[in-house]
């Protein structure tokens, strides 16, 4: 009996509640070491799940049924020239920035954060008043969609610069040598050192090695911010995480990309002991209903909007010529109101906040966007004139932009917001009238889509077959 139970301990590697798994294993910061965590049957296990990941990816038809990958890119990219170079589309040339170049460039996605709790109606929970704060004092859009519907598809999306189409692209070999709309080589010929904080464990989904192939110069995973982890299976504490990006922060031109982790399950932030103050929904929201459980987990966004609050307050005192893009990775799945509008169910924030840098773009008018914009919009704050780059997304701050941006089986203009997976999902932002059919903005979604399909599984050439 002693034999058999050491045996499942050993098969399972643990005694807990749960086996040993994939995230775990980064516990070192040494990749090799970390690599011989797992016991041979679990990291076979994972090797199939991998494999079965990238094998079941869609095809090209299950994205564009017309299969006119050609005529795709001409609609994407109306003003590039036609070409059979898939990248001559994205090519982009940086106009110049009328503001001071930022020395310091801090990308923040943060865990399951929610556009919803933004909004006026909620102002009662104070859930996010710090990045409201950050955004009536900087540069906020008006409603904006994220690149997935997860972390990794999101994280891929926009460290590789492709638009998800479902095909795990983090395990794919043909992207491992990085490809020219990849941030970190974008901001990397722009002079800075590029660097990704993860607060969880690198070993997950294979984002520390994915980070580097993709060009980041350093990549720092939650196993090596403290000696004393939080417990929590998806890494430090928020505050933990930016303490120690402040710690390893200086003068020297540097790119930042962070993800959080604290607004997420098992939400083992003890927000009492941190001070989160709402015991109850306030009187104005007769039409919410929450139990003491879902409340503390609603403190953890409380919370972990307070630690990024406070890490941009140190960080802009200790880097003033630094400027902060700010963002959730997607949807948190816990809209407080029974029945969520489709703003409330897709939509994340974004802020840009740097007072030094933006000042001469103030006051901005009112945009709506996606993920993938930010990277030209960042680009075009940092380049000089004439700086040559690659993009699949549109600079924000640029008046003359397309209307129409992308996320995940999402589409956005200033006028609506529509799900195109879902009849009839479609949600007026302005006075304007809606379409009278969706089905030119399915087709549109479906060829952004099938670009970056074509991009990740076909490379640059659109005579390929």
């Amino acid at each position: 009996l002693i034999l058999i139970a050491l045996t499942v301990i050993g098969l399972r590697g643990s005694a807990g509640r749960r086996p040993v798994q994939e995230k775990d294993a980064a516990v070192s910061g040494e990749p090799f070491l970390d690599k011989i965590v797992l016991n041979p049957f679990s990291a076979y296990r994972y090797s199939l799940a991998h494999h079965r990941a990238v094998t079941s990816g869609p095809g090209l038809k299950t994205v564009l049924p017309d299969g006119d990958i050609q005529s795709a890119a001409r609609a994407i990219f109306p003003d590039a020239p036609t070409s059979e170079d898939l990248d001559s589309y994205l090519l982009k040339t940086a106009r110049g920035s009328k503001t001071e170049k930022p020395k310091q460039i801090f990308l923040i996605v943060m865990e399951s954060y929610d556009a919803w709790s933004m909004q006026p109606k909620y102002d009662s929970l104070h859930f996010t008043d710090h990045l409201k704060e950050l955004g009536h004092n900087g540069i906020m859009a008006k409603a904006f969609v994220s690149a997935g519907h997860g972390t990794m598809p999101t994280l891929s999306s926009l460290i590789t610069g492709l638009p998800e189409v479902g095909l795990h692209v983090n395990y794919q070999a043909s992207l491992r040598g990085g490809i020219p709309s990849s941030i970190a080589k974008i901001f990397k010929q722009l002079g800075y050192k590029t660097r990704f904080f993860y607060g969880g464990y690198l070993s997950w989904q294979r984002l520390g090695e994915f980070c580097k192939e993709q060009g980041f110069d350093e990549v720092h995973g939650g196993a090596t911010m403290t000696d004393h982890p939080s417990g929590n299976e998806w890494g430090v504490d928020d505050k933990i995480l930016f303490d120690y990006i402040l710690k390893n922060s200086g003068d020297e031109p540097t790119f930042t990309m962070v993800m959080s982790t604290s607004y997420h399950p098992p939400y083992s932030v003890n927000v009492e002991a941190e001070g989160f103050p709402l015991k109850a929904l306030p009187a104005d929201l007769p039409e919410c209903q929450t139990d003491a459980q879902t409340l503390h987990e609603y403190g953890c966004l409380w919370y972990a909007d307070r630690s990024l609050g406070n890490f941009v307050t140190e960080a802009s005192q200790k880097l003033p010529g630094a400027i902060f893009a700010m963002t959730g990775d997607h949807f948190s799945r816990r809209c407080l109101s029974p029945r969520p509008t489709v703003q409330e169910q897709e939509t994340v924030p974004f802020v840009l906040y740097g007072p030094q840098v933006l000042k001469p773009l103030l006051p901005v008018t009112s945009f709506t966007g996606s993920h993938l914009d930010m990277i030209p919009t960042l680009v075009e704050l940092s380049a000089p004139a004439g700086f040559v780059y690659h993009a699949f997304g549109r600079n924000l701050l640029d008046p003359a932009r397309p209307p129409m941006s992308f996320g995940h089986n999402t589409v956005i203009t200033s006028n609506y917001i529509a799900n195109i997976a879902l009849t009839n999902r479609i949600q007026a932002l302005s006075e304007q009238p809606l379409p009278d059919s969706t089905a030119s903005i399915e087709l549109a979604s479906r060829q952004w889509q099938a670009l970056g399909w074509w991009r990740a599984m076909k490379g640059s050439s659109l005579g390929k077959k």
